[in-house]
């Protein structure tokens, strides 16, 4: 079983497995990212994109699965970190999939929220 590699280099494709929970499976994923940074009106932004695709299982029905996260300091305190995270999907099973995808994002984001007070921070 593959799983998500620890870290990510640009212009790679990562194969991996996925599942809701690690209980119900998904299939597999091809995750290729790319990584930018811009700036915005109040300061650096990075952003990582993953223009893979899903590989196997139902979500490979879709044909578009773009996935960008962007993360840059918070306004009005820069020792915290907003972060923004976007999913575009296409294809004839997006609407469909579109109810089931929402929930998996609201449960994700609320686990990024809650681990990510204990992830140390790599200076560049």
């Amino acid at each position: 079983s593959e799983s998500l590699p620890t870290a990510l280099d640009p212009g790679t494709d990562a194969p991996v497995r996925m599942s809701v929970g690690g209980v119900i499976p998904l299939g597999a994923q091809l995750i290729h990212t790319t990584d930018r940074y811009v700036d915005d009106a109040r300061g650096p932004v990075r952003i990582l994109r993953d223009s893979g695709i899903p590989l196997t299982g139902p979500l490979a029905a879709l044909d578009v699965w773009d996935h960008q996260m962007a993360v840059s300091p918070a306004p009005g305190d820069p020792s915290r970190t907003l972060w923004r995270d976007r999913l575009v999907i296409g294809g004839a099973a997006a609407a469909p999939l579109w109810p089931v995808l929402w929930s998996v994002w609201q449960w994700r984001g609320l686990r990024l929220r809650q681990l990510a007070p204990t992830w140390a921070h790599d200076p560049e």
